[in-house]
């Protein structure tokens, strides 16, 4: 009896609080994605699908992202996997690519930077609302854009440091479900 009531809370802890995607999120989905440079309107428009399907139960997904039509200039394919792993989530871009993520309840979050020429950081986070939408967010900026700042948090706990960075792009897009 005993083991079976610790497989029922080990199920309960991994079903409820793991990092897996839920089913409810899966599906193919529709929209028109707003491209913002830093003006408060959108510098372009484009039609967006997005497919997230589950590949092996509980520990990969295929997350397909379509930018534009096939065969006109601006088209872009995304075609990557997301992983579970030691309850770690990571967006398996392919050629050794792999971003760390985070499901905190029913957003998906990552951050990371781009160093080479530029340093960039970016961000994405994709939340599934309670109609059934997914709300989509990427931004990002220049690391080297840094304005910073000394302030004197308490006395006991010294002075900290604060770097800025701003925030030069985003792409916004709320999906709606077209099917299961």
């Amino acid at each position: 009896m005993y083991k079976v009531f610790v497989f029922f809370i080990i199920s309960i802890h991994l079903n409820c609080f793991g990092q897996r995607i839920p089913d409810s999120w899966l599906g193919h989905y529709k929209g028109t994605m707003e491209l913002f440079s830093v003006k408060e309107t959108p510098v372009a428009i484009v039609p967006v699908e997005f497919k997230l399907s589950k590949l092996v139960q509980d520990t990969s997904w295929q997350y397909l992202m379509v930018y534009g039509e096939k065969g006109k200039p601006g088209f872009v394919e995304k075609n990557y996997t997301i992983e579970l792993k030691a309850d770690t989530l990571f967006m398996n871009e392919g050629d050794g690519i792999k971003i760390r993520m985070r499901r905190m309840g029913e957003c998906l979050f990552d951050f990371y930077t781009i160093t080479g020429d530029s340093e960039t950081f970016m961000s994405s986070i994709m939340c599934h609302q309670t109609n059934g939408d997914i709300e989509f967010n990427l931004f990002g900026g220049s690391l080297n854009q840094t304005e910073g700042t000394s302030i004197t948090v308490a006395e006991d706990n010294g002075a900290f440091g604060l770097s800025t960075y701003p925030v030069s792009f985003n792409q916004h897009v709320i999906f709606k479900k077209i099917n299961q």
